[in-house]
Formats: C-alpha cells, structure tokens, sequence
C-alpha cells in the first residue's frame, strides 16, 4: 500500500528511477481493490511524467 507513495516521491526527484515500473503501476492502477493504492498509483504516474516533461 506505500509503495506507489514512495515511487511517487521518488519520481519528483529521480523520475528515471520510476520510469521501469509505470506500466505496473498502470496496471495495478486499474485493477486493485483497494481505492487508496489506485489512487497513488495514478499520483506516482503523473509526477513521474511531470518530471520527465518538465
């Protein structure tokens, strides 16, 4: 459950780190039961791509 929080800090700083593990967090964005994990699964996401765009 905070694994997706940690990728999405890790992501404002190191989003290169993160990029390998978008598609699962995708995934597991659309799939988990539980609200809060998908949730910060899509936040992990769009940091990451934020950084990488600018």
């Amino acid at each position: 459950m905070k694994a997706p929080e940690m990728l999405r800090v890790l992501g404002k700083r190191k989003p290169e780190f993160v990029e390998p593990f978008l598609g699962l967090l995708q995934t597991i964005a659309e799939t988990d039961d539980n609200r809060v994990v998908r949730v910060r699964c899509l936040s992990a996401i769009k940091v990451a791509n934020q950084a990488v765009t600018g």
